[in-house]
């Protein structure tokens, strides 16, 4: 930061809040279409003037009046608008710099220009909140100017960290006057004839509209439902993620974006047997943590299968696919979290967690054709004292290299701490700010467990940080999985990152320095299998088996066919899900079934083997002979209970379930008759507080028959998932 704004270049540009609020023009609007701070001191200035009497300033009282506005009116100007509840997304340093820009610029236009200026806005005063009095816009610029030895302490220090929240104060004033001025160029008195050009063009004007709103505000999370221990990286102007999958299959899934905030699936990394063997694992192991990267025209994703043979990875020239049978790193000793580092001189770091839980970060240089470590890898840090030093991502900016890991164990103590150095080997300083993101000193925020972390820069220099986290359903559970969440990332003045100017992650952010935001078309809620494939949504547990599924049998329906595996097993049951994404959804499918005794077909709540619901239609054995049922039946910690019961006549059947943050209802109907109700279940038997199960709530459609020879034959006719 410059000693002065005089000596960085500012020239004569007013430093004051009220000096900066006169390069507004009198019709600007924030970014999100709300009333611009002109408008809303215009406003509270008018309520001041039914009690107060109005007095003008006179030429010679203009400098003392204006050096005054900082430290004499800030406690008044504040309370004037705290009951608007007004809220501006700032960037003041790089706009403090864009202003001293534009400045420059405009004392070089002639003198001719800058008197039809002066004549034009010589009758436009600007009233001030809370203040008795009004400043002429004509004032003369050398009369306002304010230096920064009398500003800089009540100003400057509250404005170092870019992408603030403010509530409208004299500071905010001089903040969002700058990020007007460097978001929109084209307004303003530092070019008026910029200014009648784009309104005279409605196209250039809307687009300019348009790129404002797209950088207003974004949602958290990003990927909501279970997607947990992103990675990411950029190439050109798009953007692909990868997150963890443990024991579901096609495995890794992957994702592209334009502007970070909207994700589309476009495949997955892991899609054959050869690449990913998941017999035999249980839940919630499989696939931990992938690290995507792209160097020289190729995609590595690297991972570790944590029960089927360590950590590998895999290559493509497209991200969408086909990516290549797994290069293994051979290790003798337990590993995870890998990452790679492509160096500038060719060279390339693969770094891991090791020594299980209180272990460290280890590293090796690798052979990335072979897969061959040059050494055995050795110990480059040991966290900051959490337990669970892991998801280490080792990075190289400015010469300098980061390496960022999280630690605390992936739930309420998860944090994100980051170490340097000026050799990938270390010895690495710590911050002194560790850790530099975390939520566990928050315990009513509705976002946890914040960690496992990416950073990835911009196009145009602005840098971010994708994340996992929690959104707890009830207190201290959640129950949809951990979820994937963006977070702005600046760099302080020593040269560390700062997550958010080291404010919590919210669900609401500010989307200052964004790229524009484009969205992907949105997926339709109703899925009427129309389609020859399976969308990218849809996970089997484990390897499936591809005869059990079609779309063509009967066209317009996902035939399933059951075979004895079942839910309870550590197998592949028939069986297709989705993440549940939503704490507000209602899911529902209509099912036909032909079902003989022992065999049934209906929909399916997922957490694991011991903890699922399920809302089937079977067929029993009654008095009359055979008959079918809808049946709810709950297995919580193992153990299996029957809630309800119904019989229902042949022909389809819609069963549906719609869910909440504390319980599911279960309901089902037939033709045009009134919907039942047969059950409510807590959803607490799907969070990792219960279970340990890392894989959160997946739903969907299931068949199963006690009997090898004779599977169920279940046809679906639809399927929704609506968030309500």
């Amino acid at each position: 930061m410059p000693t002065s704004l005089v000596g960085a270049g500012m020239g004569t540009y007013p430093s004051s809040a009220l000096g900066m609020l006169m390069c507004l023009p009198s019709n600007e609007t924030t970014p999100m279409g709300k009333p611009s701070v002109v408008n809303a001191l215009r406003r509270c200035a008018a309520r001041t003037n039914e009690r107060r009497a109005r007095r003008v300033w006179s030429g010679s009282m203009r400098s003392r009046a204006s050096r005054s506005v900082v430290s004499g009116t800030r406690r008044r100007t504040r309370s004037h608008l705290r009951t608007g509840a007004v809220r501006y997304v700032l960037s003041p340093l790089a706009a403090l710099r864009y202003c001293a820009d534009r400045s420059a610029a405009r004392h070089d236009r002639s003198a001719s220009q800058e008197a039809r200026y002066r004549r034009r806005n010589r009758r436009q005063l600007l009233p001030c909140a809370g203040l008795d009095r009004r400043i002429p816009m004509d004032a003369n610029v050398h009369q306002r100017k304010v230096t920064l030895r009398g500003a800089r302490s009540p100003v400057l220090r509250r404005l170092r960290v870019p992408g603030t929240i403010c509530t409208v104060s004299t500071f905010s004033l001089l903040a969002y006057a700058c990020g007007v001025c460097a978001s929109n160029p084209t307004v303003g008195p530092a070019s008026p004839v910029a200014s009648t050009a784009a309104e005279s063009d409605p196209a250039s004007s809307t687009a300019s509209e348009r790129e404002e709103t797209a950088v207003a505000s974004y949602q958290n999370p990003i990927l909501p439902g279970t997607n947990p221990d992103p990675s990411a990286c950029r190439v050109g102007e798009d953007y692909y993620l990868v997150t963890s999958s443990f024991e579901y299959f096609p495995g890794v899934p992957i994702h592209h974006s334009r502007d970070l905030v909207h994700w589309r699936p476009i495949g997955h990394v892991l899609t054959r047997e050869t690449q990913l063997d998941l017999a035999g694992v249980k839940s919630s192991m499989g696939i931990f943590a992938p690290t995507l990267r792209y160097h020289d025209g190729t995609f590595y994703v690297v991972t570790t299968n944590m029960d089927g043979g360590g950590s590998f990875y895999v290559t493509a020239t497209d991200p969408a696919g086909p990516w290549s049978d797994p290069v293994w790193v051979r290790e003798s000793v337990f590993t995870m979290d890998p990452s790679l580092l492509f160096d500038d001189d060719g060279r390339v770091y693969y770094t891991r967690h090791g020594d299980e839980r209180r272990g460290a970060i280890y590293q090796a240089e690798i052979d990335i054709a072979t897969g061959i470590l040059s050494a055995e890898p050795r110990k480059i840090w040991g966290g900051t004292g959490g337990i669970w030093p892991e998801g280490p991502h080792l990075y190289k900016v400015d010469g300098t290299y980061y390496l960022m890991i999280s630690e605390g164990g992936t739930s309420y103590e998860h944090r994100v701490t980051v170490a340097r150095s000026s050799s990938p080997w270390g010895p690495f300083a710590v911050n002194p700010k560790n850790p530099i993101l975390t939520h566990v000193d928050l315990p009513k925020h509705p976002i946890q467990a914040t960690g496992h972390a990416e950073l990835l820069d911009t196009s145009d220099g602005h840098w971010w940080m994708v994340l996992l986290g929690i959104r707890p359903s009830t207190p201290r559970h959640h129950h949809i999985g951990r979820e994937t969440f963006l977070a702005p990332v600046t760099w302080s003045r020593t040269g560390w990152p700062v997550v958010n100017g080291g404010r919590p992650i919210e669900i609401e952010m500010p989307g200052a320095g964004l790229p524009p935001l484009q969205p992907w078309p949105e997926r339709p809620p109703r899925n009427d299998f129309d389609d020859e494939k399976l969308g990218f949504e849809w996970n089997y547990v484990r390897n499936p088996e591809p005869q059990n599924y079609t779309l063509t049998e009967r066209k317009g329906y996902l035939r399933l066919k059951g075979t004895k595996a079942s839910l309870r097993d550590v197998a592949s049951p028939t069986l297709v899900l989705v993440r549940q994404r939503h704490h507000r959804v209602t899911f529902s499918t209509e099912v036909e079934i032909q079902a003989d005794v022992g065999q049934r077909a209906g929909l399916v709540l997922r957490g694991n083997e011991d903890n699922h619901f399920t809302l089937l239609v079977e067929g029993t054995r009654a008095a009359g002979g055979l008959s079918r049922s809808v049946v709810l039946t709950m297995r919580i910690a193992g153990r299996s209970v029957e809630v309800g019961r119904q019989p229902v006549l042949d022909g389809p059947v819609v069963l549906s379930i719609e869910g909440y943050p504390d319980r599911y209802e279960f309901f089902f109907f037939q033709g045009d008759g009134p919907r039942q109700p047969l059950g409510t279940l807590p959803t607490t038997p799907f969070s990792y507080e219960e279970t340990k199960s890392f894989t959160g709530a997946f739903v969907g459609m299931y068949a199963q028959s006690d009997r090898a020879k004779e599977p169920a034959v279940a046809d679906f006719a639809w399927f929704e998932a609506r968030p309500r």
